[in-house]
This record gives C-alpha cells, structure tokens and sequence, in this order.
C-alpha cells in the first residue's frame, strides 16, 4: 500500500515538474518539499527491506559529495549551496525510484503524466502566452507573478513531446498523443529554443529511424500507418506554423543567425569557462563558482561541471551518466534512451543542475529499466513499453 502511494506520488511528481517555476513559497520551492514527503515515505519502506546500490548510482552519490564538498575552494556565490541542495534532492528521488518495483501499469501512467504536463502547460503558453522580456520575439508564460525562462520550457516539453511521438509512430494512444504533439511543438517553436530544437529534432529522428521499415520482414501495415501519420501531422503543424509564429522568431532558428550571434554569447562564455578551467584542471573552482566570478551561467552543463567539479567531478560525472545509458540499451529500451540523449542535447546549451528536465530524463530511464528487471526477475512475461 505504501509502495504504490510513493509511485503514485512520483506520477504527480512528473506532471507537476513543469510547473516547479510558479509553485513556490518565500524559501524555496515547493514541489522540493514535496520530495522530502516523498522521502519520508519511502524511509518508511526502507525499514522492510533491503537496499542495493547499483553502479550508477554509486557514482551520482560520489559526484554530489564531491561537489558539495567543493563548497570548501568555491569563492562565495548566491547559487553554489542552493546548486547542491537541488541536486542532492533529485539524486535522492532517483535512488528511491531505484527501489521501487516498478509495473507497466505504473509506466503508462507515468508517460501520461509528462504527456498531460506538456499538454496543459503548452495549452496555457498559446492561450495566453507573453513576451520573454521587452522587446523580445521568444514566448513564456507567467503564472502567479513567476515567469519561466523559453529555454527551460522547451527542455521540459521535449520527453511529453517524444512520447506522445513514440505513441503515433506506434499508432497507439491517438488522440491524445496527436493533442500533445501538436499543442506541444506550437508551444516549443514559439519558445525560440535552438538548443532544443536541435535536441528534438535529434530525438524524432532517432524514433523515426527504429519505427521506419527500412525491411521487408518488417513492413507491417502498423509501422507504416503510423508513419504516415507523422507525415500528416508534419504538413499540418508546418501550416500552422508559419501562418501563426512571426517570421523573425522563426528566422532565429537559422544556422547562420546562431553563427552570427556567437549562440548566443554563449561561445563566449564557453572560452571564460576553459580559462577557468585551466587554472585549477583537477579539483576545479567549486560548485557555483562560474556565476560568483563573472555574474553570469556558462550555458554547458558538461562544461560547467569540468569547470567547476575538475576532471575528478567530471569524470564521476559522466560515468554515471554513462552508466546509465547502458542501462537503457541493454535492456533495449529505446524511448528512455531516446529521451535522455534529447536532454544530454539540451545540457550542451544550458546549465541543469537544479533542472527538472536534465532529472527527469533519468527518472524516466532508471524507473523504466526498474521495471523491466523487476518483470524479468517476477518470471512475469509483460508487454514491452518502448
């Protein structure tokens, strides 16, 4: 009983994740604590079994204490404590969801979560959508006085967007997953995110390539139903598109203009962060330590953890992210994978310590993975959710 409460608990996690910039109190924010309820729960459950640390695991818990303890060298910032509480509390859910015996029912509901959250919130941006700053072409959204950054928006669209387009190229779940899609890339390209789309239009076409009946003993008239759909719904969202998003946002997307602008400024940064880097390579210059000396984010998250972690953190770093890939292609299971290499996409351009969209890609993964072994090991044959 316990058990399924906390899974239930992390489907309500999910959906609400998208709307972590607008749930907040005078400390902090709220979905947060609603983590620690979901770990208090959970230590409850703990009492009545035993825990394992999987490898990957290992490595996140080793990442997070190095980090925190590179508050000792960090120079003084106002985002370095709160960079490790946020991450100590989404390692924390990542470890219990490890634990936790995982079905497909408990999956299905919690692909519908990210695929509602991407739905309602992507409604809310076209319904009544605002300008990012004065003067700006990028649309956010403001809800109870809190407006969110276009960049963050399309990272936490992107897996209720790949879903839903798994759900198509599978010709399953129609209506629903047609809605989101097509709600969600208005939503997305009116966001003017060019480290998104470069993230999304990765994952659909590594979808599109593992759905696609390039053979002939897989030429099923499902597979090609599906892809046909994505053909329509393609024609139908590039109408839309260029009759309702202004043509200067649009043109933001051009190779030529991100060239131009340095992406941003970002390659700027990116050479501050090396020369950083270079004056302390092993230990780094502590967590945080980037925006305390120049005020601003690198916009890397790889970059920023080399720069502040040092190749110590760095590489404890990317094990367990690698780790945690071969997880998902071992057990063959190509949606999560798809989605955390979207994210990893994402995290070149910005910096996720405390972004729901870099967690929850491996939330989905590890729960996915869980829940493939736990139904290997029952003696339990289930269908496979992809």
């Amino acid at each position: 009983m316990l058990e399924a409460t906390i899974k239930k608990g992390f489907v309500v996690y999910i959906f609400l994740s998208i709307f972590e910039f607008a749930l907040t109190y005078s400390s902090g924010s709220l979905l947060k604590l609603y983590g620690f309820v979901l770990m208090g729960g959970w230590g409850i459950l703990l009492l009545r079994r035993r825990m394992l640390l999987k490898r990957y695991l290992i490595y996140l818990i080793l990442f997070f204490l190095w980090m925190a303890l590179s508050l000792i060298w960090s120079p003084q910032g106002d985002m370095d404590v709160y960079y490790v509480m946020a991450m100590g509390n989404m390692i924390a859910l990542v470890l219990i969801s490890s634990t936790l015996n995982w079905s497909e029912e408990d999956i299905l509901r919690l692909l519908k979560a990210f695929q509602l959250g991407a739905l309602f919130f992507s409604v809310l941006i076209i319904m009544g959508s605002n300008r990012y700053y004065e003067g700006s072409l990028r649309y956010t959204i403001i809800l109870f006085g809190s407006k969110m950054d276009p960049n963050n928006i399309a990272g936490l669209l992107i897996p209720g967007i790949l879903i839903s387009f798994n759900y198509l190229l599978n010709s399953e779940k129609l209506l629903i997953s047609f809605t989101t899609l097509f709600a969600a890339v208005f939503a997305f390209v009116g966001t003017g995110s060019r480290g998104g789309m470069i993230a999304l239009l990765l994952g659909m076409m590594l979808l599109l390539f593992h759905k696609a009946p390039l053979k002939r003993t897989t030429r099923t008239w499902k597979s090609i139903k599906g892809i046909l759909g994505i053909a329509i719904f393609a024609f139908l969202i590039y109408s839309v598109i260029q009759a309702r998003i202004e043509k200067p946002l649009l043109e933001r997307y051009d190779a030529t203009k991100a060239l131009s602008d340095r992406g941003s400024n970002r390659l700027d940064l990116w050479e501050r962060g090396l020369e950083l880097f270079n004056e302390k390579p092993l230990a780094g210059i502590g967590i945080g330590g980037f925006e305390a000396l120049t005020g601003k984010g690198l916009h890397n998250q790889f970059l920023i953890v080399l720069v502040e972690g040092g190749i110590i953190g760095f590489s404890l770093f990317i094990i367990a992210l690698i780790q945690i890939i071969k997880m998902t292609r071992i057990n063959k299971l190509v949606l999560p994978l798809v989605v955390l290499l979207s994210t990893f996409v994402v995290c070149f351009f910005l910096d996720a310590y405390n972004k729901k969209f870099f967690w929850n890609g491996i939330l989905l993964a590890v729960i996915m993975v869980n829940a493939t072994q736990f139904s290997q090991s029952s003696g339990f044959k289930q269908h496979p959710v992809e």
